[in-house]
């Protein structure tokens, strides 16, 4: 039996929304909790990162046609999806401009032409990507990858440490998006089964880094100013 909620120090639940949590976890296998509490980790990191949390100190709002951010998602159980889903959730509370897409959608060579990719990326069987990531892997290993100086990024690596190639995937792809010149704009933390406390640190650091690249690159775009009308001197 749960300890009585009056008992509990600076509990943060009020009796009735306890109650209400305790029951509805007594219906949830253990697979479903795990993913329930990175679903409420991911709405955590939304709320902190809404507007009234002030990033930078102004809110982002960029032209749809400017720079934007891209998550890009790796999974085999549904755990990297769900944290990119909640990460694109807590960049549209920021109002950055987001795009979500697996890596088995996003066509390898658009890479080139992104200006900061957040990749959460799961480990499977002997350091392997996921099924839906084996594509954009290899051409990300090939001499058909393209120069990527242009792009800044951030791994956020999902993986089991009871297995010898921890992380393997997501430790591969930072590496390798460095090696082709990108920028690490946020370090890459690697995540064990109880990822959701760093998930959500992960996800607030990633999104204020995004806020201050994106607000770069649009203060960098050059005005357009209008042209004077050309005239013709009379007789001329």
């Amino acid at each position: 039996m749960p300890a009585p909620v009056q008992n509990l120090p600076s509990f943060p639940l009020d009796p009735a929304q306890f109650q209400g949590l305790e029951a509805a976890s007594r219906t949830l296998n253990p697979d479903q909790l795990v993913w329930a509490s990175g679903y409420l980790a991911g709405l955590a990191a939304a709320r902190r990162l809404s507007p009234a949390a002030n990033l930078s100190g102004q809110v982002l709002a960029l032209p749809t046609t400017g720079p934007s951010l891209t998550i890009l998602y790796g999974s085999q159980t549904g755990n990297s999806r769900r944290v990119a889903e909640t990460a694109a959730e807590a960049a549209r509370a920021a109002r950055l401009p987001v795009k979500l897409q697996s890596l088995g959608e996003f066509p390898p060579r658009q890479l080139g032409r992104e200006s900061l990719v957040l990749f959460v990326v799961s480990t499977q069987g002997d350091g392997e990507p996921p099924e839906d990531a084996v594509a954009f892997f290899d051409f990300l290993g090939s001499n058909k990858a393209p120069k990527l100086s242009g792009l800044g990024f951030g791994v956020l690596a999902l993986g089991d440490s009871s297995y010898p190639h921890f992380c393997a995937a997501g430790r591969l792809l930072d590496a390798r998006l460095a090696e082709l010149g990108a920028t690490r704009e946020q370090d890459r933390v690697d995540c064990d089964l109880g990822f959701a406390s760093a998930a959500e640190s992960w996800v607030t650091s990633a999104l204020k880094r995004a806020f201050e690249r994106l607000k770069r690159e649009e203060d960098a775009i050059p005005s357009v100013t209008a042209l004077a009308p050309v005239t013709t001197p009379p007789g001329a």
